[in-house]
């Protein structure tokens, strides 16, 4: 078990005042274009999310450790898992539709994903948080990155998370039977984009409430 209180005193008698001021302020990136989202989001999605934590925060901090705890010595295995993920994030409940014979609904996803995404997209950019990787260069936090073409947005919420919960849902909405096992893949994609070192278990989880309030609101127009 990690000490994580010791590790981030360590981690913060590093840091200079003027560096701690460079961290707080710290964005991903420059601001982009907005996206415009459907009229059938009816909830009021631009404050369906909390603030994240503060880049100088001990929370934040914390996870920086963990990443990095987690992206060393990652396993063969666990590159697989990225990999899979990163490719295609509803590759992860292959096994689950072909195990117990259900429907792949993927007329339906695309018609649920298509009004989420603006949403997700619009988020981050308000947000604006940095990826795990830019915050422990200036902590001197080692991370090791996977590098790939899908981590260059800003960091909250977790686009590929997002993704998968939206399959995740409308899957658990059509096959409630088997909704514990579908739930548990959408972890296992929150779980390859922290060993990939670009996003903060904070991301995934608010992917997850993000995803849930848009369901309920659009699932009528999707089933």
């Amino acid at each position: 078990m990690k000490d994580w209180g010791f590790l981030i005193k360590e981690a913060n008698q590093a840091i200079d005042k003027a560096t701690l001021a460079k961290i707080n302020n710290m964005k991903y990136g420059e601001k982009k274009k907005t996206w415009e989202v459907s009229e059938k989001v009816t909830i009021g999605w631009e404050t369906i999310l909390p603030v994240p934590p503060a880049n100088g925060s001990v929370f934040t901090r914390s996870e920086l450790l963990e990443i990095s705890d987690m992206t060393q010595n990652v396993t063969s295995e666990q590159v697989d898992l990225v990999r899979l993920v990163d490719d295609d994030p509803n590759h992860l409940f292959e096994k689950t539709i072909k195990k117990h014979g259900l429907r792949r609904p993927q007329e339906e996803f695309d018609k649920a994903w298509s009004i989420v995404k603006p949403v997700i997209m619009n988020l981050k950019w308000k947000f604006n948080r940095p990826r795990p990787y830019q915050l422990a260069d200036m902590y001197r936090i080692k991370i090791n990155v996977i590098e790939t073409e899908t981590h260059h947005t800003p960091s909250y919420p977790s686009g590929h998370t997002a993704y998968a919960a939206v399959m995740c849902y409308i899957l658990a909405e059509m096959y409630p039977e088997h909704s514990s096992e579908i739930f548990s893949k959408v972890d296992l994609a929150g779980t390859a984009r922290v060993l990939q070192g670009v996003h903060f278990p904070f991301d995934n989880d608010a992917s997850m409430v993000a995803v849930g309030a848009l369901w309920q609101d659009i699932k009528h127009e999707i089933i």
